[in-house]
């Protein structure tokens, strides 16, 4: 699962995610990449998520970005 977010830190963008992941029906473990950018989406009153995306895992384990040696 990959999610754009704008928060105030990437603590806070972490623990976001987890939240919002538990509130669609995921529970978040392991490593929580955060790359921090410009904003795509203009600051609110309080920190939100948007452009969530779901990367289907193959059988094998491995994503294509991980067989390309990528990750």
């Amino acid at each position: 699962m990959g999610m754009k977010t704008w928060a105030t830190s990437s603590g806070e963008s972490a623990d976001m995610i987890k939240v919002i992941g538990q509130q669609i029906g995921f529970t978040v473990t392991g490593n929580i990449q955060i790359y921090e950018t410009e904003p795509i989406q203009p600051p609110r009153e309080k920190p939100f998520g948007y452009d969530i995306i779901f990367t289907a895992i193959p059988q094998d384990g491995l994503t294509e970005a991980e067989k390309m040696g990528w990750c």
